[in-house]
């Protein structure tokens, strides 16, 4: 009554060897709906529906399946699956801001591996050493004294190698794991991360969907996503609630949070079939650049790094900037002083925006 099947067996077998008929459904239900707006899937949907099947596919990020799908239906915001337990409040840390001007971007608006590995390492002696993420060792000190579950986003598969040899190396015990780790070598793992016997597991996208362990608290973004939707999924890896997590920790080292389409992982989003991850960030940038734009940077704190959207003091370590200015920051590769007009309110003044 019921197949489970995945896009590359049914092709090979149904398209390629023709050793099967596609199955006759009445229904077809798409996981992961984000990834299955490639040829190949579309061909596949279209005749279970030309057979007469209903088709639904479950995203936590409706991007690129405007083409496929005629409906959309948001079951459940942010704050709504916080009121009833779901999910937990996410503490967001910017310690660093890389520089990813002229950075290269594929079809798809994730940045090329090659160029975000060129910002995050550099070769030194014959061995691989942080270039702008050379704070991840102390910031996660600062931030998870208790070393809690926590997982680690690195640029590439031999940097999330790196990472954990040299956690490992500072006293926090890390693990790696790529698409090529054995599944019994993966098991392990993760229960020893979920009895405290690991503290963090290190990997560079393999992790980012599909992974279910809502005891993970900490998560490490050593690494730059261009595409919101990559960075929505990864971050949403520690959002998950459990027993006695009251929140997650956020330990950015790409400063998403102001970037480009990306914006706080509290936020609620306003989705539509029309939604891509380049045309969130045409859209976000466009909304950047208009005059009277209400939107201002966030405020990073520069004694614990914490990120706010307004006030005077910070809310996590009690520090508070007194001068109402701004300092420089890095625009398009060049360094511009950025203005303010004089606000009333001071809920809504800003106070500085770190400059890395």
């Amino acid at each position: 009554d019921i197949q489970i099947a995945s896009i590359w067996t049914v092709n090979a077998r149904v398209y390629r060897a023709q050793s099967w008929n596609l199955w006759e459904a009445d229904e077809v239900i798409v996981d992961e709906a984000h990834n299955l707006g490639h040829p190949t899937a579309c061909k596949i949907l279209d005749e279970h529906y030309n057979h007469g099947a209903r088709i639904t596919g479950y995203t936590a990020t409706p991007v690129n399946i405007g083409h496929v799908y005629r409906t959309l239906i948001v079951a459940g915001t942010n704050s709504e699956l916080r009121k009833l337990g779901l999910l937990v409040p996410c503490d967001v840390y910017g310690p660093d801001e890389p520089d990813l001007t002229r950075l290269k971007q594929g079809s798809s608006g994730e940045f090329v591996v090659e160029e975000v590995v060129k910002r995050v390492m550099v070769t030194a002696k014959g061995e691989k050493r942080p270039r702008i993420f050379g704070r991840v060792l102390e910031s996660y000190h600062q931030l998870n004294p208790d070393k809690k579950p926590a997982v680690l986003f690195a640029p590439g598969v031999p940097e999330s190698r790196w990472f954990a040899e040299f956690l490992n190396e500072n006293g926090i015990r890390s693990a790696h794991i790529d698409a090529d780790t054995p599944d019994e070598e993966r098991d392990t793992t993760f229960k020893m991360l979920a009895n405290g016997d690991l503290d963090l597991v290190c990997n560079r996208f393999v992790l980012r969907e599909g992974w279910d362990f809502p005891g993970c608290e900490h998560g490490i973004l050593a690494t730059a996503f261009g595409a919101p939707s990559n960075w929505l999924q990864a971050v949403g890896r520690i959002l998950r609630a459990a027993p006695g997590k009251t929140h997650a920790i956020l330990q950015d080292h790409g400063a998403h949070w102001w970037r480009d389409g990306f914006g706080s992982p509290n936020q609620d989003r306003q989705w539509s079939l029309d939604d891509s991850d380049i045309g969130l960030v045409k859209k976000a940038r466009l909304v950047r650049e208009t005059e009277n734009n209400p939107e201002r940077e966030p405020i990073v704190c520069p004694r614990c790094s914490a990120i706010r959207k307004a006030g005077d003091t910070c809310p996590y370590c009690g520090f508070q900037w007194n001068k109402r200015q701004r300092v420089v920051i890095q625009t398009d590769g060049s360094l511009k002083r950025m203005s303010m007009p004089k606000i009333t309110r001071k809920a809504e003044t800003p106070d500085a925006v770190k400059h890395w």
